[in-house]
């Protein structure tokens, strides 16, 4: 779980989209499909990854699947690294 603001969450959500349609990848890999019903969920090669706002508190929930304990591990941390980095610079801009 990741502290955001509403404001914050929507925000990044939508830049996701947004770059997913555009370029058809995430996190550098080639995007299979992308549901947004409830967060971001980008189905990849091997697995998917799900960002989505929690119900109960002001954070983001994290989740993601891979082929195996390694691909899982990698995926985890390049999904932690992406979601923060652009939190920092949402805040950074609307502050």
């Amino acid at each position: 779980r990741i502290p955001c603001t509403p404001e914050q969450r929507d925000t990044l959500l939508s830049l996701i989209r947004r770059s997913v349609e555009q370029n058809g990848e995430f996190l550098g890999e080639t995007v299979e499909a992308m549901e947004t019903l409830d967060g971001v969920r980008v189905e990849l090669p091997g697995g998917f990854c799900l960002i989505r706002g929690s119900n109960t508190e002001p954070c983001l929930t994290l989740r993601s699947e891979a082929a195996n304990a390694t691909a899982l591990m990698q995926r985890d941390e390049a999904l932690v690294a992406y979601v923060t980095e652009r939190l920092k610079t949402i805040t950074a801009i609307t502050a």
